[in-house]
């Protein structure tokens, strides 16, 4: 519904869903994504499952909407990323959001769970819509992926939970 009523005043995209779709939830999306497709031209919208090569897809893509490990590498890849996941719309990877993003795994576990259609509606027209800062932002989005995921950091941070648990 939200991509119903956002894409009359976007430019034409063509929008990929990528992952597996639970075996209970499928007919309900198929249905879904049907009706959508019919009102959305002359965008299109199509559903691609699981993709071996996610990087790829990325690379290629304009924005992504993400959560956890996907918005992770669509952010070191420099790409433009709506933090949508589980626990619902965190909105544009911003300097502002990124707190709240390092919290909730990058929107999948937003507490209590927060489906905003505006707030993706709104992240949607700043991203398809020509802006001149959205460069900047995909820098400092893979400045922040360096940063704040570095292995060497990382490795610590595990170490240091082993440790704990054996001098427990």
């Amino acid at each position: 519904e939200t991509l119903e009523r956002a894409v009359k005043s976007l430019p034409p995209a063509h929008y990929k869903i990528v992952g597996r779709i639970p075996t209970e939830k499928h007919a309900e999306f198929k249905r879904r994504l049907a009706q959508a497709g019919s009102k959305i031209a002359p965008s299109t919208i199509e559903a691609l499952g699981y993709v071996e090569d996610l990087g790829a897809l990325i690379q290629n893509a304009d924005v992504a909407i993400a959560a956890g490990r996907s918005a992770l590498e669509c952010m070191a890849q420099g790409r433009p990323v709506i933090l949508l996941g589980e626990g619902g719309v965190l909105g544009l990877r911003k300097p502002e959001i990124w707190p709240a993003a390092l919290r909730t795994n990058l929107g999948d576990h937003i507490e209590p769970k927060d489906f905003n259609a505006p707030k993706l509606e709104s992240a949607l027209r700043e991203l398809l819509t020509p802006r001149s800062n959205v460069q900047e932002l995909n820098i400092w989005a893979r400045m922040q992926v360096e940063k704040d995921f570095d292995i060497q950091k990382v490795a610590k941070e595990v170490e240091k939970v082993y440790v704990s648990a054996a001098t427990s």
